[in-house]
């Protein structure tokens, strides 16, 4: 599940037209299918996305829905 965060978290940060060098800032709504994944790898994570946070809160602001197989996310990714 962590590796397909990543992946859409890539094609989010391409799509936004952020340089491959970037790093971000990544808000991520509670979900109960990813919530536990998250934290568990959220080194993982941050270090393939280039990360500089991880948060998950309640609500997302200007949010990106993620599609996954059975659940969208709802993400907002800036540059840090």
């Amino acid at each position: 599940m962590s590796r397909e965060f990543v992946n859409r978290i890539q094609n989010l940060r391409k799509s936004c037209g952020f340089d491959i060098t970037d790093r971000i800032k990544i808000t991520v709504a509670h979900s109960e299918q990813l919530d536990a994944a998250l934290e568990t790898y959220k080194d993982y994570i941050s270090g393939q996305v280039l990360a500089t946070e991880l948060n998950i809160v309640d609500q997302v602001k200007e949010a990106t829905e993620l599609e996954f197989e059975d659940f969208k996310l709802p993400v907002h990714i800036e540059i840090d």
